[in-house]
């Protein structure tokens, strides 16, 4: 009997060890940036600008990018669609802003890992420092989002952890209005899972740990 209990117990140690495996694992976070990050030019010449979608470690369905730049230095010319998505479209009608949009064609398709949404070919105006933005408050859905293949089409892009461009102009000299995106009214990240899925993360393995101990309890 006392062979059987320390089998048991050994048994249940394992497959603790197993469920909680997996939630060691880092999940990265979905995010935009651009790329190059930093330009060098002069006025009156063009350059493009690959806006880069990471889909972290999740399934993704469509993408969302408002881009804001500084009308005063910047002026876009075109956008040429990216290999990511099947499906753009794009809106480069109000100055110093950009909107780019990538899905996939087929509902029950997603994509995985990272690509290029876009590029836009932006021409310089005069010497300076523009500085190229998402438009991203976490949280929000009017603005930047990238959308998790699920049942609510969550939005899970990490804001903070989005990328910008810098583009020196000329000698550079002062820097133009700066189009910042908006900030966060939480004030600070949320965490890189979401919260629902930490509340789900923590509350299910402590669902298991009591239903252990209660097993336990019987054996002993």
């Amino acid at each position: 009997m006392i062979i059987m209990k320390k089998v048991i117990i050994k048994l249940l140690l394992i497959l603790s060890f197993l469920f909680f495996l997996p939630l060691t694992v880092n999940v990265l976070a979905a995010t935009l940036e651009f790329n190059p990050a930093t330009i060098t030019t002069s006025a009156g010449q063009s350059f493009d600008l690959n806006i880069v979608i990471n889909a972290g470690s999740d399934q993704i369905t469509s993408v969302d990018a408002f881009i804001v730049y500084d009308a005063n230095l910047l002026e876009v010319v075109s956008v040429t669609d990216g290999t990511f998505f099947p499906t753009i479209s794009k809106d480069t009608s109000v100055t110093g802003k950009a909107y780019i949009a990538g899905m996939v064609n087929d509902p029950a398709t997603y994509k995985t890992g990272s690509g290029t949404l876009a590029s836009i070919r932006f021409t310089a105006k005069a010497n300076g420092v523009a500085n190229v933005t998402f438009d991203c408050a976490q949280g929000l859905t009017t603005d930047s989002n990238i959308t998790k293949n699920d049942l609510n089409a969550t939005d899970i892009i990490q804001c903070a952890s989005n990328g910008s461009a810098s583009v020196v102009i000329g000698t550079g000299g002062a820097t133009g209005p700066t189009a910042t995106p908006r900030a966060s009214s939480a004030g600070s990240t949320l965490p890189r899972s979401g919260i629902f899925d930490n509340v789900v993360k923590y509350s299910i393995p402590g669902a298991v740990l009591l239903f252990l101990g209660g097993v336990a309890k019987l054996i002993l």
